[in-house]
Parts: structure tokens; sequence; C-alpha cells
């Protein structure tokens, strides 16, 4: 993982406990809700990709690699080691914000090498592929 890369994750991911650990009371019991867990490294190292989880399964989409625009799916599958190709998306894309629900990751607008996108997809992980 690049440094950039490696420091957006560990930004957002501090932020995320940041806001759930702040309490109504001094009195509030914690309670751990995370167990922090490394995860196989990614097959391409992308800085600005959609990631979200549908399912259980981790899905890392589009991004940018090596000043090339990326359309790649990859998914870190429940109980998985690895990650697995899971397809494409319709275009290239990156730098855009990711939202997951229980079901599916909603991506929002972004970026590539033609301009700014304000579309919206969503990735949902069902039965063993991205749909």
């Amino acid at each position: 993982m690049s440094r950039k890369t490696a420091l957006s994750v560990t930004t957002c991911m501090i932020m995320l406990l940041l806001c759930l650990s702040v309490s109504a009371g001094a009195e509030t019991e914690h309670k751990q809700i995370f167990k922090w867990e490394s995860l196989p490294e990614l097959p391409k190292q992308a800085t600005g990709t959609f990631v979200g989880v549908s399912n259980g399964a981790v899905i890392v989409a589009g991004g940018v690699w090596n000043k090339v625009w990326l359309d790649e799916i990859f998914v870190l599958a429940p109980e998985a080691e690895t990650w697995i190709p899971a397809g494409q998306l319709k275009e290239t894309i990156a730098h855009g914000a990711a939202v997951s629900t229980n079901e599916s990751v909603i991506c929002i607008g972004g970026s590539n090498k033609i301009g700014s996108s304000a579309k919206v997809f969503k990735l949902q992980w069902i039965e063993g592929k991205v749909e």
C-alpha cells in the first residue's frame, strides 16, 4: 500500500473511531466495537478507490494506479485470505465517495481522464459475484 493511501485509510479510521467513541456522559462504559485486523495486500495499490462492505465482503473498485485510471473491481469475500478480481466498472473512475449499506456499496461522483462525474452507482456482492 502506498504511503498516501495508508495515511488516507488511517485518517479515515481514526476519524470513525473518534466519532464512535464520543459518549454522552463521563461515566459511560465503553465497549469494544471494532477488532482491528490487517487485510491481504491488494493486487493493485491504487489511490482514490471506492471502498465499502456489501454482505460481509470488502469491495474495492476503480482508482488510479501509476497515473492510469482503473475500472477494475476486487473483492475480499468473508473468511477469504486473498482478493479476487470481480469484474469491471462501466467506465474508469476514481476519487468519488462510497457509502456502505447493509447490502451494497453506493458510489457517488468522482473523476476520470475526461473530467468530473456526477453519476451514482451501486455495487453489491451477491452469491459470489458483484452486481
